[in-house]
């Protein structure tokens, strides 16, 4: 009789472990389903309101991309000798740019739209970000939608100037550069290469630097004169406004960007 009773207990015992050892097992398996189940709603979450919200890729697709207008294709891994990107001009829809966000080298795309110049299917463009950039004493607007890959050799602009990150993220190099017997050989240097590059060309010259990183509602300032190279970061395009500050033209750095560019100052 004892013996029985013995050998249900074992048995009964053996039964609630294999039972605990399964119900431990289930509510593993649940937490993991329920933290997967949190993450997709999550990762669902950021796509759906990126897609939707204004001055997205999807949002300008939606609403520009019937219009017709330039867009300009650049070759990254060929310059001209001015060391600036070759490139060549398209008039055809918006929506051409728009297709992909991302692709090669040899073919990424630019639209470069500036309110001073612009045709009245650009003007939609422009009324459309104007809102962003409302507290800017600026009379004019540059609009820039990018695909990526994208780069753009160190140059500086004559103007200050706020750019306004409605998409995407880029990475900006900004320095100075004092010696001005040194500058012209520097620029050839420097031209075409990328961020990782033209920094250790800087820290070999003893020229300080800054990188800052740049999304979708920062705002940065780039002040007359200062160099600025810069990168699209990962697969998404780029969308941007450059806001120049109404103030009178700095004539000495208009001289220097004509000796230095007089291709691009020209505009041929």
């Amino acid at each position: 009789m004892n013996k029985t009773i013995t050998r249900h207990n074992t048995t009964y015992k053996i039964f609630i472990d294999i039972s605990s050892e399964n119900n431990s097992t289930t509510i593993v398996a649940m937490n993991t389903l329920i933290i997967i189940l949190a993450v997709t709603i999550v990762i669902l979450f950021i796509h759906y309101t990126n897609s939707t919200r204004p001055y997205s890729w999807n949002d300008m697709q939606k609403r520009f991309g019937n219009l017709e207008g330039s867009i300009r294709t650049f070759n990254l891994d060929s310059m001209d000798d001015e060391q600036s990107y070759i490139s060549h001009e398209l008039k055809t829809k918006y929506s051409k740019i728009f297709d992909q966000e991302l692709r090669s080298r040899k073919n990424t795309m630019m639209i470069k739209i500036k309110e001073s110049f612009c045709t009245p299917d650009e003007q939609k463009l422009i009324d459309y970000v104007k809102p962003v950039i409302k507290n800017t004493p600026s009379s004019d607007t540059i609009l820039r939608i990018q695909n990526s890959p994208w780069v753009y050799s160190s140059h500086f602009d004559c103007y200050d100037q706020y750019v306004y990150m409605l998409h995407g993220k880029k990475r900006w190099l900004l320095f100075d550069i004092d010696d001005v017997e040194k500058e012209r050989t520097l620029v050839l240097q420097l031209a075409g290469k990328n961020i990782k590059t033209v920094s250790k060309i800087l820290k070999v010259n003893g020229i300080n630097f800054k990188i800052k990183t740049i999304r979708a509602g920062d705002i940065l300032f780039i002040p007359e004169g200062q160099y600025h190279l810069v990168e699209n970061e990962g697969s998404q395009g780029t969308i941007f406004v450059n806001s120049p500050v109404d103030k009178p033209p700095n004539q000495y750095l208009n001289s220097k960007f004509e000796s230095l560019w007089p291709k691009w100052y020209s505009g041929t």
